[in-house]
């Protein structure tokens, strides 16, 4: 067929649908990066589009097998599009992301339909559009540190849902200095972990907490946050034979499968854990805690919601960004309170986001992703009529008079 390389925009006009005919990448002088690019046909018409969207890299046999798996592919069928490239063996998931999305933009392109309304065919959804609540890392480390704590890390959301997306930002970088002074003065020099966080080793979380702590009340900025534990329980799960281990005095033996050294070697049943972090909600205040167990450890979530579901969220990652359709999947079926995490498609977060009503977002710390950040604010902000995702979370007790209750107690506390 005759080929010529146009913009994608001068095939609007054109019938029938247009298919996928290659994925190519040029590779960055300076970065190194692959810039992908795709070439559809809309019948005997062809054009090229660049993805606007970079894999870290990728080798001459990746692109084969990613042209080889997407060749003749409806462009505008992501599902299928995401399903082919995930079944993919040795190709890097940076190039998976990268491609699905540069098919996604191409396919907005070549149908001359917005990514908001793309999204939406895609979650088969209209209903409203929401914006989250943006959580931010201050301290990591946890299973990477040489300290014995091995939990993720400590980060703050504001106390106040309405608080504007740019104030928290401020406020979270006036903290985020104030911690890097406070470790300056104890004579250490703060690293960075991968998700842009300070890296921390300490063999209690406690000692972190302590220092986001000092920072927050040295900022006066207590009335302005609320603390968020990232337990990253995940990364420190054993899977045992149920019954096995010995039982605390008095206590039954756990029937549990799940095991969990948050302290490093110090292998304890779920039930410990759910103590230990009602212990640390009940005496440090935290409004939410993150993977706080294994996600097929549904027991632990239980016993925990039920021990600290009044006065702090639990809550569970969706999947760090693996592909358009997989990441809306997961953040549409999982509970109204969750976290939409990723480094990658920075710039199509927000409009995922907006689409299933995840309740937080984050890219991790500020050092180095607060251009994250502002891409999701800045795509936010251009829409009309986005209401918030939490509209007023923060844990307030109140009293309730109790029906019937005229000669007991006529009130009760709730949260």
């Amino acid at each position: 067929w005759y080929q010529r390389r146009v913009r994608g925009d001068e095939l609007g006009s054109l019938a029938g649908d247009p298919t996928l005919h290659s994925i190519s990448g040029y590779t960055g002088v300076r970065t190194g990066s692959v810039a992908v690019e795709v070439k559809y046909q809309i019948n005997n018409h062809s054009a090229v589009q660049e993805g606007d969207v970079e894999a870290a890299g990728a080798s001459l046999d990746e692109l084969k097998a990613v042209n080889d798996a997407l060749y003749g592919v409806n462009i505008t069928d992501q599902v299928e599009v995401d399903k082919r490239l995930s079944a993919l063996e040795g190709v890097s998931n940076g190039l998976k992301v990268a491609v699905s999305l540069a098919v996604f933009k191409t396919a907005c392109r070549a149908t001359g339909k917005a990514q908001l309304d793309a999204l939406k065919s895609v979650t088969e959804g209209s209903g409203t559009l929401t914006s989250p609540v943006p959580l931010v890392s201050l301290i990591g480390g946890g299973k990477n540190a040489t300290g014995k704590n091995n939990m993720a890390g400590i980060g703050i959301t504001p106390a106040k849902s309405s608080t504007p997306f740019p104030k928290f930002l401020t406020t979270a970088h006036t903290i985020l200095d104030k911690v890097e002074e406070t470790l300056h003065k104890k004579n250490s020099l703060p690293a960075v972990t991968e998700n842009g966080a300070i890296f921390l080793s300490v063999d209690k979380i406690e000692a972190a907490l302590e220092l986001v702590k000092e920072a927050i009340s040295e900022a006066e900025l207590v009335d302005e946050v609320m603390l968020v534990l990232d337990v990253g329980a995940p990364g420190f799960h054993t899977e045992v034979q149920p019954g096995q281990g010995s039982a605390k005095k008095g206590q039954t033996q756990s029937t549990s499968r799940h095991r969990y050294d948050w302290v490093e070697g110090q292998l304890k049943v779920s039930e410990d854990l759910c103590d230990y972090l009602e212990a640390l909600v009940e005496s440090d205040g935290f409004i939410a805690l993150i993977d706080p167990f294994h996600p097929e450890d549904t027991e632990g979530y239980e016993k925990l919601r039920e021990k600290v579901g009044e006065k702090c969220l639990v809550l569970s990652r969706s999947t760090d960004f693996t592909s358009l359709s997989t990441t809306l999947t997961a953040a549409l079926s999982s509970p109204p309170a969750r976290v939409l995490e990723g480094d990658s498609g920075v710039s199509i977060l927000g409009d995922i986001a907006m689409v299933t009503g995840v309740s937080f977002i984050s890219f991790g710390g500020l050092k180095g992703r607060v251009d994250a950040y502002n891409q999701v604010l800045r795509r936010i902000q251009q829409v009309e009529g986005v209401q918030s995702a939490v509209p007023e979370w923060k844990f307030e007790e109140k009293k309730v008079e109790v029906e019937g209750a005229a000669n007991e107690e006529a009130e009760k506390t709730e949260a």
